[in-house]
């Protein structure tokens, strides 16, 4: 479980986090991120001066379920370095003002960090952004297409951000050739009940998070 004022790691980008609030579930957290040397740029101050930007930091909001995502971190010299980083950015004297990060930028930021795809070919990737695609769209009670619940589907989300991101990154996108063939999603059965329909919707519904879990770890094994 997360502790307010404690600072972590991420588990699989190796970002760090300090715990500022928990509140109704959800808990927000800093993020503190180094930027590789290629990644740095300049900024302009408030004051006219320009200044080399090596880092970024951004709060953000995301639901307690999700505490796993991060490693305490216990070693002193880490805190106290990160402590007056935080420490300085609270300061009203600071001249460059801090913005909360939209969440797909702080996951787009995080991704070129670690590109796990960078040296995947175009198909592949393709491939990817339709199987994420295809994988979070399921059929309701009444047969018709509809997203998977968002607080289950928001893996699918981030990760089909970075597949997009790295189209990007290698001027891939918009895609130079037809996606249609690639993209499988569910047939609606409407106006009939999807075979195999559960009339216990709750039952069904933990049966569907059930299988979206298995999903994501097969995901991550296989792709990142």
């Amino acid at each position: 479980m997360l502790n307010i004022g404690s600072f972590y790691q991420g588990r699989t980008i190796p970002n760090k986090y300090k715990c500022i609030d928990i509140k109704n579930g959800k808990v927000t957290l800093w993020v503190y991120i180094e930027l590789p040397p290629e990644k740095q740029f300049n900024a302009m101050r408030k004051d006219g001066e320009k200044e080399e930007i090596k880092t970024i930091s951004a709060t953000f909001t995301q639901d307690l379920k999700y505490y796993d995502q991060y490693q305490l971190i216990t070693d002193p010299f880490i805190i106290g370095k990160l402590t007056k980083i935080f420490n300085s950015q609270q300061k009203t004297t600071s001249d460059l003002s801090l913005q909360p990060m939209p969440r797909h930028v702080l996951w787009r930021t995080t991704y070129r960090q670690r590109r796990y795809m960078e040296y995947k070919d175009d198909d592949y990737v393709y491939q990817r952004l339709a199987d994420i695609f295809n994988n979070f769209l399921t059929l309701n009670e009444k047969g018709q297409i509809k997203p998977i619940e968002l607080n289950i589907g928001k893996d699918w989300i981030q990760r089909f951000t970075e597949t997009h991101e790295e189209l990007v990154l290698r001027n891939a996108w918009p895609p130079k050739k037809s996606l249609k063939n690639i993209l499988d999603p569910p047939t609606p059965t409407w106006p009939n009940q999807p075979n195999g329909w559960n009339k216990d919707l709750e039952e069904q519904s933990k049966k569907r998070k059930f299988t979206l879990q298995i999903w994501l770890l097969l995901l991550s094994t296989t792709y990142a």
